[in-house]
């Protein structure tokens, strides 16, 4: 991480460098719970308290640590089409994540986020929150990465749309179509009608030009409607491209979203429960929780190709995520004192993270 952060000092790399191996380790992102995981707490009392100075440091910028990281997480989606989904995560009542992640092996790794209150008002609009974000990955992005963003039917709204055009990104958005929304859709024919009743019976999906967001001065693309034989509502899909069954699959990427939050919280690292509430804290937090997601997806994906799926997992069935499989092995190549894959290396290009195919 020094290799990539030459500019930044050498305690704020180290640290959080320090706290992504103790986060996998401890399987917690509470600093008590790393410290003790950590060898260092041994032989250095004052541990916890030098990861707890870290996040309460206003002088540490948590974009400075993790941008000049994104270049080498992304090289590989050269030539790719890459997914990545907007997801908002509340903790308590206190803060929300807003957080953009990328597409992977079923999880959705972050990439750019930020950590705004939850009950007071927010100090950017999202508007803004969304430019900065999706900037910071497009400048990441390698050339030729086709891009599309999916997002949830609670955050319909033109920051999406206005937010994707800016970045060239391609769009599929879930629109509030229930029976008491009055959102309304405008046809190419002129026509308008309130989205809940453009699907008026299930059979099969059709799709065609249509214009949304009629409040933000209309927003063009294409809508999809999709409402299988059993199903209690219709999908109902906006995207920027010609619509049908692939602005279908794209949506339903969004689920991998959720299992992601999984990972981070009661099925992982125990987000929800960190003594960190305060807004600005846990932004500086991210910047050893996301390497340390990166990290343990990886490491499950070279646990199951190394053959040690058997070793964590149940035997007749598939109970544990790609992520939680990484965190298992790591914590038993580090208890046999075994050197683990690490989640950089160098090449000729410069430190890559070393996708797996």
């Amino acid at each position: 991480m020094r290799a990539r952060l030459p500019d930044q000092r050498a305690t704020r790399v180290a640290t959080p460098a320090l706290v992504a191996v103790g986060i996998l380790w401890a399987s917690s992102v509470s600093l008590r719970g790393v410290a003790a995981a950590l060898p260092l707490a041994a032989t250095d009392p004052s541990t916890e308290q030098r990861l707890r100075r870290w996040p309460a440091n206003p002088a540490v910028d948590p974009r400075a640590l993790w941008r000049p990281l994104l270049p080498s997480l992304l090289a590989d989606e050269a030539g790719r089409e890459a997914g990545l989904v907007f997801d908002p995560s509340p903790h308590r009542d206190r803060s929300t994540r807003l957080c953009l992640g990328l597409i992977r092996h079923k999880r959705a790794l972050p990439v750019a986020w930020r950590v705004v209150p939850q009950q007071p008002p927010w100090p950017v609009p999202l508007a803004e929150l969304l430019a900065a974000m999706s900037a910071e990955v497009a400048a990441a992005l390698p050339a030729g990465c086709v891009v599309t963003l999916g997002a949830d039917r609670g955050l319909v709204g033109p920051a999406l749309p206005d937010a994707c055009r800016a970045a060239g990104w391609h769009l599929v958005l879930r629109p509030r179509a229930g029976a008491g929304e009055a959102g309304k859709v405008r046809f190419a024919d002129g026509t308008e009608r309130r989205l809940a009743e453009v699907p008026t019976r299930p059979g099969p999906h059709w799709h065609e030009p249509a214009a949304i967001l009629k409040g933000a001065g209309w927003r063009a693309g294409w809508l999809t409607v999709h409402w299988a034989p059993g199903a209690t509502e219709p999908w109902v899909r906006f995207s920027d491209r010609p619509g049908g069954p692939d602005r279908v699959r794209e949506s339903r990427r969004r689920a991998h979203a959720e299992a992601s939050d999984q990972d981070g919280q009661r099925r992982g690292f125990g987000l929800e429960r960190g003594g960190l509430t305060a807004p600005d804290r846990r932004e500086r937090l991210l910047p050893a929780l996301a390497p340390a997601c990166w990290w343990a997806h990886q490491l499950g994906l070279r646990a199951i190709r190394a053959g040690e799926r058997h070793r964590f997992d149940r035997a007749d069935r598939r109970d544990l995520g790609v992520v939680r499989r990484g965190r298992r092995w790591l914590a038993t190549l580090l208890a046999a004192n075994r050197q683990p894959p690490l989640p950089f290396r160098p090449c000729p290009a410069g430190w890559l993270h070393p996708w797996l195919a």
